[in-house]
């Protein structure tokens, strides 16, 4: 029997042309927390893992996924870091003079 997965965060489902695709903060199963994209086509219910994509290729700099999932991880930049617990990018900077 499969464990369920702890998820700390998800994105609202992006779509890319047929499919939706998902942005999920979860426990990492050495300890921590990590990203994992999930997708389905459009009007199923169950997500499935980046894994399972028809093109997917680790030996691609983009893994074979869609290129415009960069558009997801932007528009969702802030939070995610911040579940991560990685620093928070400043929009504001202050100058030293």
């Amino acid at each position: 029997m499969k464990t369920p997965e702890t998820i700390y965060f998800e994105t609202a489902p992006f779509l890319i042309g047929r499919y939706e695709w998902r942005l999920l903060v979860k426990a990492f199963y050495f300890g921590g927390r990590c990203t994992s994209y999930q997708w389905r086509r459009i009007g199923e219910e169950v997500w499935k893992d980046a894994r399972d994509w028809p093109r997917f290729d680790l030996n691609d700099t983009y893994e074979g996924l869609p290129k415009s999932l960069e558009k997801l991880y932007v528009a969702n930049e802030q939070k995610i870091l911040k579940v991560l617990g990685k620093p928070v990018k400043n929009e504001q900077f202050e100058m030293e003079v």
